[in-house]
């Protein structure tokens, strides 16, 4: 796999045009206008994480702030994990996109169906999101994914670190 790394972007005149900075892309003289991209935050690859959840608690597994330029802009929501399910019984497992926490308002939801049908078996899922929010503030706002079974039992959830990846885009509106 291929890195680029880089702390500065320049024009052909060497006018710096944006700074990097913790995955935090700023732009020096940002686009202004409907459609244009103002900012971009990502996570990059997260490392493995581990989890138990059921049919009444949730697990978050990533999460990521932004913080809006105007109260009219859209940020648009890009995740993809790759899970690994060891269910301790028949399982359904969903995920849930907030804007928040995970008792903040849902703005999306994955359910993969049934994935094992005994306890111990191994499934793996890949949840992806591509979601455009209206969240309406210039305040940081946090966008977590978070994952629970659909059915009794105790689940394990593991997200991997390759492909394991979420990226909050404000869009100028």
């Amino acid at each position: 796999m291929s890195v680029v790394r880089v702390n500065q972007i320049q024009d052909t005149s060497t006018n710096v045009a944006a700074n990097i900075s913790g995955g935090v892309v700023t732009f020096v003289n940002p686009p202004q206008g409907t459609g244009k991209l103002l900012q971009t935050v990502t996570t990059g690859y997260i490392a493995t994480h581990s989890a138990l959840v059921t049919s009444t608690t949730q697990a978050s597994l990533i999460s990521l702030s932004i913080t809006p330029s105007s109260t009219s802009s859209k940020i648009l929501i890009l995740c993809q994990s790759n899970m690994e399910i060891i269910a301790g019984s028949s399982a359904l497992i969903g995920s849930n996109l907030y804007r928040g926490t995970l008792s903040g308002t849902k703005i999306g939801e994955y359910y993969s169906g049934k994935l094992q049908e005994s306890s111990g078996n191994t499934s793996y899922v890949v949840i992806s999101y591509n979601i455009l929010d209206a969240p309406s503030t210039t305040n940081a706002t946090t966008y977590t994914v978070g994952f629970a079974t659909g059915s009794g039992g105790t689940t394990s959830v593991k997200g991997h670190a390759i492909g394991r990846q979420l990226t909050l885009m404000e869009i100028g509106a």
